[in-house]
């Protein structure tokens, strides 16, 4: 009262009266006084009868642009950073049964941590077969075989599998976005023929050792076209049976 008499200014509206006057049981004085100090001409007529304008009205009361929920709290959306820190981001790397060390190599070289850096990954996972074993680090961590290798691609955001039909279909049928390095050593390369196929399809990106960086940017910044899952054992069992005896393809 003292500072009210000597400046001659209202005092500041302090949210006690504001939610007093939002109450359903507010008495019209006190929505009048509200109004007055705020600088309107008019009461808060109706403003329990229009949940729209309600919300809308304490938004400009309490100076707040967030929604506000049914509790009165408002909702909370997190930040990209905050999304990236609630839980790891990984990516799996596989070679299948037998060896692959250009691809391990690839993954583990300073450009393509930087790469991971960029697009906010946290973990690589890398599945070595028989190739040579790599350097553990903070973020890097590698096994040889697993009975599945399922929940490993599960577990991840991101698959930078070999041309292996098997690895490609069993991420493909688990949704996830998939890089297909092609080993170009190996001779009569049907599993690129197959890589080649699905990436015109729109469902998986295909590099080499030398773009596996790039590739991984390329796979992040697109959205993979849907993979229906089909009965794609026939197929599996002859491609991979090709793979291992090294017979003329059948299917060409």
């Amino acid at each position: 009262h003292n500072e009210r008499k000597s400046s001659g200014k209202q005092p500041p509206v302090s949210l006690t009266l504001i939610r007093a006057s939002l109450r359903p049981c507010a008495s019209a004085s006190s929505r009048k006084t509200l109004a007055k100090r705020l600088g309107s001409k008019q009461p808060f007529a109706g403003l329990h009868a229009a949940p729209a304008l309600r919300a809308s009205t304490r938004l400009q009361v309490l100076g707040s642009k967030a929604p506000i929920c049914r509790a009165g709290r408002r909702h909370f959306t997190p930040s990209t950073r905050q999304q990236h820190t609630t839980m790891p981001r990984r990516v799996f790397v596989t070679v299948g049964t037998t060896s692959f060390d250009a691809l391990i190599a690839a993954t583990t070289t300073p450009e393509f941590a930087n790469a991971l850096e960029k697009l906010a990954f946290d973990e690589l996972r890398l599945q070595v077969g028989r190739g040579a074993a790599p350097t553990d680090t903070d973020r890097v961590s590698w096994f040889r075989f697993a009975p599945t290798i399922t929940e490993e691609m599960r577990a991840a955001d991101v698959v930078i599998s070999h041309a292996g039909a098997g690895s490609i279909l069993e991420a493909l049928e688990l949704g996830k976005r998939l890089v297909v390095c092609v080993n170009e050593k190996l001779m009569d390369n049907h599993q690129a023929e197959l890589a080649t196929a699905l990436e015109a399809r729109g469902h998986v990106v295909v590099s080499t050792v030398d773009d596996v960086a790039d590739a991984l940017q390329r796979v992040v910044a697109t959205r993979p076209a849907p993979y229906e899952r089909g009965d794609a054992a026939p197929f599996r069992a002859l491609v991979e049976d090709e793979m291992r005896t090294r017979r003329q393809c059948l299917i060409c």
